[in-house]
């Protein structure tokens, strides 16, 4: 119970220390600012993902109505994870398991270090989207669980349940 407690406080700590990083904006393959994310607005509130005060969204895996067997499938590999979504200018994403969190680069790698905490870095506009991407940062503890820089996103995610 300590453990989650700290944990939540050193993420809402690197929420807090990244609000000035959230003003830069992203930018798209063809090196164009982008203000919009993957399936969402970026104006807070409008995401489709956000809850009732638009600003933080958990996706639990399982829930709500199946339209096709391909989105069966993609809930079916969030099983055993909490994914978190907080619409900043850009969202700060966090992905939860048993054995660690995976999030993206508003998250500070040192700061997991200190405390112990495997913790891995994949960029990307939201959880859907880290399995796609690849780990640039890990803890210490994150190693010895078998993440490395450069493996495939969705392979590292399995790695924290």
């Amino acid at each position: 119970m300590a453990r989650m407690h700290w944990l939540t406080v050193l993420v809402l700590v690197c929420v807090v220390g990244c609000q000035k990083a959230a003003d830069r904006a992203s930018v798209d393959t063809e090196g164009q600012p982008s203000t919009a994310t993957k399936g969402a607005s970026s104006e807070p509130g409008s995401s489709a993902d956000s809850d009732s005060s638009g600003d933080i969204s958990t996706a639990a895996a399982g829930t709500g109505e199946e339209s096709s067997t391909e989105s069966q499938a993609a809930d079916d590999f969030w099983q055993g994870l909490e994914r978190h979504e907080i619409q900043l200018d850009q969202k700060l994403l966090v992905v939860r398991g048993p054995k660690g969190v995976i999030g993206c680069p508003y998250l500070n790698v040192a700061s997991f270090e200190k405390f112990d905490e495997a913790c891995a870095i994949i960029p990307a506009v939201d959880t859907d989207g880290m399995l796609e991407s690849e780990v640039v940062a890990v803890t210490p503890k994150a190693e010895a669980l078998g993440i490395k820089v450069g493996m495939p996103g969705r392979e590292a995610l399995d790695k924290i349940r």
